[in-house]
């Protein structure tokens, strides 16, 4: 008797104690950041822990959109940071995630290769990627009057990494580069050869593009006191990084999310950090998503996403 009781406690005991890890499991926000420009923007996230409506913010960092990927399929991140053109890609294939706001406005570059006083013509462009925003960007851009000067060149896609093609541009097998932030400063800081032909963000608007989408799992898109705390909480964070002082530059450099204290003001200030939610910004995003579907309608999943896509407060329409 003595002993059905003791395991008949020892059950109970067990129960009891999964339900309080579920519970405390619920009240954690799951992060995913990708390194690079929205791991940059958003920061003080890895360095400091933050609560929303009295649950903690549980944030990692992943090397690539993939990784990222992965997790929304199986629905174990909450909130997440991706390319906007991926985060509709995932959209129209129905994960339960919407566009809560970007962070990111647009950080693409034209790098290119001095000849002695002269800039090189333009034989063959690297890009990371076919089909991807950069390429569809350039190929958009190249229509418009800025670039009427740019002719007879060809692109390649040897190099599938910025890494790969920043081992191009200072090994000097590569002339012409479209690169992110923080993949210019390093080249630039490295070879003074190299110079900036043209900001593809500020070639397309004068407000830059948006380029990342955080993106929010659909439970909690209905309680909009966190969403609306999320929103003030990334504006602060935003604005905190722009002015960010030595200490916080030199976390990120250790964090490898830029790479000396020397590039750090450069590396932000080319970023195009602003925090902007949903609400005011949907019909710009939804204005790139049509260029995007126009050039390469497999990338964002087949079609330009309806308004169900963004995160709307009461006022935002």
């Amino acid at each position: 008797m003595k002993k059905r009781l003791f395991i008949l406690f020892s059950v109970l005991i067990v129960v009891l104690l999964g339900c309080s890890h579920k519970k405390e499991k619920s009240r954690i926000i799951r992060v995913a950041l990708l390194k690079g420009p929205s791991a940059i923007a958003l920061y003080p996230l890895l360095d400091s822990c933050y609560r929303i409506n009295g649950r903690a913010l549980e944030v990692a960092l992943y090397d690539n959109p993939e990784q990222v990927k992965a997790l929304m399929i199986k629905e174990k991140a909450d909130l997440v940071a991706l390319p906007v053109a991926t985060a509709a890609n995932l959209y129209n294939k129905g994960l339960p995630y919407n566009y809560l706001g970007c962070p990111v406005w647009g950080n693409l570059f034209w790098v290119s290769r001095r000849e002695g006083d002269k800039p090189q013509p333009f034989p063959k462009i690297h890009l990371f990627g076919q089909g991807t925003t950069p390429d569809i960007l350039l190929s958009y851009l190249l229509t418009k009057d800025s670039f009427s000067s740019v002719k007879n060149f060809s692109r390649s896609y040897v190099y599938d990494t910025p890494q790969a093609i920043v081992q191009g541009l200072l090994g000097e097998t590569v002339t012409d580069a479209i690169l992110p932030e923080p993949f210019v400063s390093m080249v630039l800081s490295r070879d003074s050869m190299l110079y900036i032909r043209y900001d593809l963000a500020n070639s397309f608007s004068s407000r830059g593009f948006p380029q990342t989408a955080l993106m929010l799992h659909e439970r909690l898109k209905n309680e909009p006191e966190i969403s609306e705390e999320l929103n003030r909480l990334f504006e602060k964070l935003c604005t905190k990084v722009n002015h960010a002082d030595d200490h916080l530059k030199g976390l990120m450099v250790l964090k490898r999310l830029i790479p000396d204290k020397s590039t750090a003001h450069d590396v932000i200030s080319r970023c195009g950090i602003r925090y902007q939610h949903a609400s005011n910004i949907y019909k710009e995003v939804g204005d790139l998503l049509n260029i995007l579907y126009l050039y390469q309608p497999k990338a964002i999943g087949g079609k330009v996403p309806d308004i169900d896509f963004y995160i709307l407060s009461k006022t935002g329409l």
